[in-house]
């Protein structure tokens, strides 16, 4: 009986390895336990001449980008803005699987919202679109607000990446001394068009310059933008530097009117309900002229200390950001040569780009401009810009 039961089992074990062979299988191998994944091969494809590593990572992020579905950017408002961004060639137009959630905001009301909302674990922005002031610095160091711009992760389209594309190049014009924050988008001149006066209040005769301002005469008759931040601060902030704190300290005892609304100061500029505007939002004074608002009664005034500005459009990355694949597609569209075409002619504006025809011909900078005028959001000008906020404070910002 022991001999039978060996030759069965025998011949069990000899059946069983012949059907595991023509089924490709080692019967004496560890089974693998069934909670263990198989290994994948990497999906991605490798880079050839036909199809170079930047299209792979582009189809990569795009593909993300749609599973994310939205991008939230800031920026400064104006109905230029809002053109850009949703006319022709639009960012949804273009990637329909992305929703684009845009807020208008001014740094200064901003920054605290995000310092604010990280204390409670709530990231809710990815881009911002805007300028650098004491706001945006103290919260860019003091708290973590910012991401750094890793311009071999950001920068994907060859046309975004070529320094050669941009005036000054690629490493021109960051707000930030460090360089990874705050990229310049466009640059402009700014000098003659942020202080302006009414021309059926007072005479060229009475009033012709910027320095002019600090005379007594003009007490209570100042209306100005509040200088807690933003383009406002950094423009006086210049005046000081070039007519010096003598000059700010007699300017602030003619007492200027504080404001917040752009448009408000220059309606009431124009209205006569101020004789004298000071750090006056040209764009939106450009804009209002378009749609028919009568200027031919407010004139610039000569002399002012002149700055290289990016105005309201320097890219900035938000830490912690809800959609960071929706945002890298939003900032290679938006510096793209055909989307930078459209903020200039929008806005208008002068992007750094030196392939697209500029939105402010006269005040384009040229190459001696970059090396002999200061930026004015510059943050190697903080020892001097924390200077001003120090005298201006309650009177210039309350």
């Amino acid at each position: 009986m022991k001999l039978r039961e060996t030759f069965l089992f025998t011949t069990l074990v000899v059946l069983f390895s012949v059907v595991m062979g023509a089924c490709g299988a080692d019967p004496t191998a560890t089974p693998r336990p069934t909670n263990t994944p198989v290994p994948a091969e990497d999906p991605t494809p490798t880079p050839t001449p036909e199809r170079p590593a930047w299209e792979i990572v582009w189809e990569k992020t795009l593909a993300a980008a749609n599973e994310e579905g939205k991008v939230v950017v800031t920026s400064c408002g104006g109905a230029g803005r809002r053109t850009a961004m949703t006319g022709d060639g639009s960012f949804e137009e273009l990637y329909p699987g992305i929703t684009l959630e845009h807020t208008p905001f001014n740094s200064r009301d901003l920054w605290p919202k995000v310092v604010k909302e990280a204390t409670l674990g709530q990231y809710n922005f990815d881009i911002r679109i805007g300028g650098a002031d004491t706001t945006t610095f103290n919260a860019m160091y003091n708290n973590n607000s910012h991401a750094e711009i890793v311009r071999d992760e950001w920068f994907i389209l060859p046309e975004v990446r070529d320094p050669e594309a941009w005036r000054g190049g690629m490493d021109f014009g960051w707000l930030d001394t460090g360089k990874k924050y705050a990229f310049t988008i466009p640059l402009s001149l700014s000098a003659g068009d942020s202080f302006w006066v009414n021309r059926d209040l007072i005479s060229k005769e009475e009033l012709s310059s910027v320095k002019q301002l600090s005379d007594p005469k003009w007490k209570g008759k100042i209306v100005s933008l509040s200088s807690e931040g933003g383009a406002a601060q950094n423009t006086m902030m210049l005046q000081m530097l070039g007519f010096g704190e003598p000059w700010l300290l007699e300017f602030l005892k003619n007492e200027p009117i504080i404001l917040r609304d752009h448009r408000a100061q220059i309606e009431g500029l124009v209205r006569g309900q101020y004789a004298i505007a000071t750090t006056l939002d040209t764009r939106m004074l450009r804009t209002l002229k378009g749609k028919g608002l009568d200027t031919s009664n407010i004139e610039a005034l000569d002399q002012e200390i002149p700055s290289l500005s990016n105005a309201c459009e320097s890219l900035q990355l938000h830490s912690n950001m809800p959609h960071p694949n929706a945002a890298k597609i939003y900032v290679n569209w938006l510096l793209s040569q055909k989307q930078q075409q459209v903020f200039n002619d929008s806005i208008p504006s002068n992007s750094r780009r030196l392939d697209v025809t500029p939105g402010v011909p006269g005040l384009l900078p040229s190459d001696e401009d970059l090396k002999t005028v200061a930026l004015s959001q510059d943050e190697g000008m903080n020892p001097q810009r924390n200077r001003f906020v120090e005298l201006v404070q309650g009177v210039l910002i309350k």
